[in-house]
């Protein structure tokens, strides 16, 4: 069985510019103990760039790459892709293959649409875009890997009915339940593909005016909360791989 653990590199007030809202938070700190629990769990991971903040903090890279993670796009501006012009989401993903090459790309929000396929295909060879229970007709339809068109492979976040297994859910459940849900994940699929995002490890003032839910749990107790369901997932012997070596797998 497989595991697959990927993060969202995005700084928080990007995360919560949707909200019409402003606030910043230590997203370096956030990173950094994001990276540190990787390093503890010996967990390689696979790492969704804004090329914003890329751009903004070069030296993120370096970072990422002497911790052994692969970088994978999420985008420059974390707009949501299914709101521009053809020619706006052409700048957004040409703009941030200027800044670093990826193989892999997961659109800010998992806002995807099929529409954007041909315009991801000359860039990448997977999408890990999709929430199946927001895209499919069908609660059931896109649970696994499947192939988008003949180049590009889709690898949607793991998903139990209309649960999908992100962060939000594993700040917002008890973890006797994320448990649960990942074994019955890994039974049923034979992997897992969870996400993070490092702002998600920073404290967040309680007085930002967006939705309970964005913030809900962060900080230090999700910090000792994905410790706990990481050294779980370790203690079923499955083994952690990044999304390309999914793609390698089910190419």
């Amino acid at each position: 069985m497989h595991v697959c653990v990927t993060a969202d590199i995005e700084k928080f007030s990007d995360a919560i510019a949707k909200y019409g809202v402003s606030c910043s938070v230590n997203d370096y700190h956030g990173l950094r103990a994001l990276l540190d629990i990787f390093c503890e769990e010996d967990v390689p991971s696979t790492l969704f760039m804004l090329g914003r903040y890329v751009e903004s903090t070069p030296t993120i890279l370096d970072i990422v790459r002497e911790n052994g993670h692969e970088i994978a796009s999420h985008g420059y501006t974390h707009l949501d892709l299914r709101s521009l012009s053809p020619i706006a989401l052409e700048e957004e993903l040409s703009h941030c293959n200027r800044l670093f090459s990826a193989r892999g790309f997961r659109a800010p929000y998992y806002g995807f649409s099929r529409l954007m396929v041909k315009y991801l295909e000359p860039y990448f060879v997977y999408d890990s875009s999709q929430i199946p229970v927001r895209s499919a007709s069908r609660m059931d339809r896109f649970l696994n890997v499947y192939m988008l068109s003949e180049s590009l492979m889709e690898i949607p976040i793991s998903t139990v009915g209309i649960v999908p297994l992100t962060s939000m859910v594993l700040r917002m459940c008890p973890l006797s339940l994320a448990k649960i849900m990942a074994l019955y994940t890994l039974k049923r699929d034979g992997y897992l593909v969870v996400n993070f995002h490092p702002w998600e490890f920073s404290f967040v003032p309680p007085e930002v005016p967006v939705p309970f839910y964005v913030t809900k749990n962060a900080g230090a107790a999700f910090i000792k909360k994905v410790k706990r369901y990481l050294k779980f997932l370790r203690e079923l012997n499955v083994d952690f791989i990044t999304m390309e070596q999914v793609y390698e797998l089910y190419r």
